[in-house]
């Protein structure tokens, strides 16, 4: 989907918040948008090393 068109259903989410004190919610908020093109790489090897953990995908 665009990144466009999610700015703008982002947009009219939080106006629809704003106008309605909070009840209303939309599916995306602005901050859901801008953390969506954040490309995050984890290390767990100190996870595994010292909790053991074995994660369920490789």
């Amino acid at each position: 989907m665009p990144r466009t068109v999610l700015r703008s259903v982002a947009r009219a989410g939080e106006a629809a918040y704003r106008v309605s004190g909070g009840r209303l919610r939309g599916p995306l908020s602005l901050q859901d948008f801008a953390t969506s093109a954040v490309e995050i790489t984890l290390d767990m090897r100190k996870a595994e090393r010292e909790l053991g953990y074995a994660p369920l995908m490789s």
